[in-house]
């Protein structure tokens, strides 16, 4: 076999071969195209480009202040210097990445002492959030420590899960404390509604006895124990009151004040003459027994604060649920998640300023825990023999699956940012399909980028 030399390696039957270097041996390269000079000068360009790639990674680390987030790219380009086609001298550049990736060891061991401390500091400060008497204060701390914590990176390894495990347990029992005291207090409206039905009910049984002895002395009773319910919903307050208002007004009114007048002895003094015309459609102020009052019909009455705080509560520990399910990564998490969705739906509306965080919240869970089976059966279908392999092996192939996926879903959300600006730009009407499915992508994104975050620091602990 005839064989050239050539810069770090030698051609041999039109083929381009590595020489030997520490511990690789000789490797196939390439083959000779058009010339050989062309060839080898190709290959030596291309262990250039390598070099630059080199550079440009050294220098975003040292001029970065987050340099841990770099070990995951380090420890991939080293990790490809073995395989990479090219004509040069490789020994100093595994020698450069591996002081760098020192380098990187010692800031993350920094970074996690410091993490250490932040996330000591954040748990004393969730305790202090959890002494709060007043839910809506306690509940709006709480999740501003939250945010934090999940922002914060990981402590040392030898304290990061009990740091978890503890600011978890304080969460979760905090939520869950919150539902109760929410189920409690709304099964006591109940109770104080259901009573205040009984009395209109018991009013409306009287009306037939006005004129028999003990019949008003019985109003006036209802009336005072009425004050003594206790605390309602606003809005069932409201109805509640106006209806007691109509039914005593009956037994109040005098005997000559016209229909639909409210001129009464103890009742409510309102206008006299002709009543006002209602939604009901004829004169006086109230419908016939047994109709909903005009407010109570209405299909878009505004939630009290009672109940978008409840809802809100409920919301969050659909949420709470969802993050368990959403890192299982089985058929039976996603069909869990999927009837968490359906009890999603049938819960109302939350307070404004929380609506749009807690259900992006929990469409990002559920996206990441179909996307999370979605992945597995994905790399099981690409490669025959994933089973077979090891952690380490199958959490390398998944990583090179989803950045896949992710180039092809982050031209996608481009391609539907340029479509909406665009939109903009000339003033059309507002596409609502388009901009939902910009939102859609960019779960999408999100989700995908997450799950790559989880695997990079997987594969750091394997």
């Amino acid at each position: 076999m005839e064989r050239r030399d050539i810069p770090f390696g030698y051609i041999a039957e039109e083929k381009v071969y590595l020489s030997a270097y520490m511990e690789f041996s000789d490797r196939q390269i390439g083959e000779v195209k058009e010339s050989e000079e062309k060839t080898i000068q190709y290959f030596l360009d291309r262990f250039q480009h390598l070099v630059q790639k080199i550079d440009e990674l050294e220098k975003a680390i040292n001029e970065s202040e987050n340099k841990g987030s770099y070990l995951m790219k380090l420890l991939h380009m080293k990790e490809s210097l073995g395989n990479y086609d090219g004509l040069g001298d490789y020994h100093p550049l595994f020698e450069r990445l591996t002081v760098l990736e020192e380098d990187l060891n010692v800031a993350i061991a920094k970074n996690r002492e410091r993490n250490s401390e932040i996330k000591t500091a954040l748990l004393e400060e969730l305790d202090q959030a959890l002494a709060e008497s007043d839910w809506r204060e306690a509940t709006d701390k709480v999740l501003d420590v939250k945010d934090r914590w999940i922002k914060t990176g990981n402590a040392k390894k030898e304290i990061n899960a009990e740091l978890d495990l503890s600011f978890q347990t304080k969460l979760t029992d905090f939520f869950d404390r919150k539902q109760v005291y929410f189920e409690d207090r709304r099964k006591a409206f109940d109770v104080r509604i259901q009573k205040c039905e009984d009395y209109i009910n018991e009013l409306k049984s009287l009306k037939p006895k006005k004129a028999e002895p003990g019949t008003i002395d019985r109003v006036r009773e209802i009336q005072r124990e009425w004050r003594n319910v206790g605390e309602l919903p606003a809005r069932e307050k409201r109805r509640l009151d106006k209806d007691l208002r109509y039914h005593t007004n009956y037994f109040f009114r005098r005997p000559d004040a016209p229909s639909g007048s409210f001129q009464s002895r103890g009742g409510f003094q309102g206008r006299s003459g002709p009543p006002a015309r209602t939604m009901y459609g004829g004169g006086g102020g109230r419908p016939q027994d047994g109709a909903r009052p005009a407010y109570s019909a209405r299909p878009n009455v505004m939630p009290s604060p009672e109940e978008l705080e409840s809802n809100l509560v409920r919301k969050v520990a659909l949420i709470q649920e969802a993050e368990t399910l959403a890192d299982l990564g089985t058929r039976e998490s996603v069909e869990e998640l999927r009837k968490l969705q359906q009890i999603w739906k049938g819960i109302g509306m939350v307070p404004k300023e929380r609506a749009k965080e807690v259900t992006e919240h929990f469409l990002i869970l559920c996206d990441r825990g179909q996307e999370r089976i979605f992945l597995e059966n994905l790399a099981a279908n690409k490669d025959p023999e994933y089973t077979k392999k090891n952690n380490r092996e199958k959490t390398r192939f998944k990583m090179k699956l989803i950045r896949d996926l992710l180039v092809r879903d982050e031209q996608d959300l481009q391609t539907y940012q340029e479509n909406l600006d665009r939109l903009n730009a000339t003033k059309q009407a507002f596409d609502k399909m388009l901009h939902n499915k910009y939102l859609n992508q960019k779960r999408k994104v999100i989700v995908k980028r997450q799950l790559l975050q989880e695997l990079k620091v997987s594969l750091d602990q394997i």
